[in-house]
């Protein structure tokens, strides 16, 4: 068996079996990488027997090498012939990710690195944002979409009864395995926010786990951008949601998706708490004895919650209390595309109504 030598910051390094790291994926599927499903609101998400294939990567993603000497291979594992070496402080540019191994080309070598090794370069964190302005009547409905088709037919059409515009936190996987409903979400004019592909915690937080690599973030966000893309012709950025909840992102995850063009992750001020088996009427309690000016809600579209067949009585409840509703970069007075909109513009999908406290 060969050995591979790895740097560490201290310039000590250590040996491993130069099959190990190519094994960590299968070691991550469990039961023998077979495809065991994961729990998760709203429904389980496809756990992936085998890492997806080479994920390309949008220009001008950099990191810089944070071990004392790091092997660029032939190719994403250590089998691989190793072509050079890069040392702590060299920059990268990272054009595709395999596993957990990024392509990448530097000033005077082009292979594969092992992306833990790495650290993307972001001028900033992600902002993670679990509530809007509190300067208008409006809050929004944020519905995820990752399990099954479920309600999401009835919650579109409860929408577009009350012309609302809602944001949906779409995986990549979803997306695929209901092309109809992702184009008929963009037709109507709402929002997506990009759930990742599989809704695997990046952290390992909620699922104890090992934290997804680099490269495998990238992966799980460039994926479903991919696919939304194809199916509506544009991606998600800057709107990213933390699979889970809170405790699955840290600073190393917004990082990352900040490097990666995601700008904000889209928290939430209410979980209705569908996906945890509340009743339709302990859904209308909840929102009732919880609402205010900028405040984001957080549905799910799966036939495990019902937060579809509450919704008429959701949105009844709200307008009672004197609120409108909008999109995510609305409720934060920013375009789309995450640009100030001018003061002066008007809520697009606001019900008026009188102001409500929070």
């Amino acid at each position: 068996m060969g050995w591979d030598r790895i740097g560490t910051a201290d310039g000590s390094g250590w040996r491993v079996p130069r099959s190990a790291l190519s094994r960590r994926t299968l070691l991550r599927a469990g039961a023998g990488g077979l495809g065991l499903a994961a729990g998760f609101g709203g429904g389980a998400a496809l756990a992936q027997a085998n890492p997806p294939g080479q994920v390309a990567l949008p220009p001008h993603i950099t990191a810089t090498v944070n071990v004392s000497y790091l092997n660029v291979r032939q190719g994403p594992s250590t089998t691989y012939r190793i072509l050079g070496e890069l040392h702590q402080g060299d920059q990268v540019t990272c054009l595709v990710t395999s596993g957990d191994w990024f392509q990448i080309a530097s000033a005077h070598l082009a292979g594969y690195v092992y992306s833990p090794s790495v650290t993307l370069n972001s001028a900033t964190l992600a902002k993670v944002v679990p509530r809007g302005l509190t300067t208008r009547p409006l809050v929004t409905l944020s519905m995820d979409c990752g399990a099954d088709r479920g309600f999401a037919p009835q919650i579109i059409a409860t929408l577009a009864a009350h012309k609302i515009r809602a944001s949906f936190g779409m995986t990549g996987h979803w997306a695929d395995e209901n092309p109809d409903l992702a184009r008929r979400i963009a037709a109507d004019g709402h929002h997506f926010i990009n759930h990742t592909r599989t809704h695997r915690s990046f952290t390992g937080f909620s699922t104890n786990t090992e934290p997804l690599s680099p490269a495998q973030r990238l992966a799980e966000l460039e994926w479903t951008e991919a696919k939304l893309k194809q199916l509506i012709g544009h991606g998600a950025k800057p709107w990213f949601r933390t699979p889970y909840t809170d405790g699955d992102n840290d600073p190393g995850v917004l990082r990352d998706v900040a490097a990666d063009g995601f700008s904000y992750d889209v928290a939430f001020t209410v979980d209705t708490l569908g996906w945890k088996g509340a009743s339709a009427d302990e859904i209308v309690a909840r929102v009732q004895a919880n609402n205010g000016n900028g405040y984001i809600y957080l549905l799910h579209v799966g036939s495990q919650s019902q937060d579809g067949p509450a919704l008429e009585r959701v949105i009844a409840t709200l307008q009672q209390a004197g609120l409108g509703f909008t999109t995510i970069p609305d409720l934060f007075g920013v375009s789309e595309a995450g640009t100030p909109l001018p003061a002066a513009t008007p809520p697009k999908s606001a019900t008026p109504g009188k102001a409500a406290g929070g």
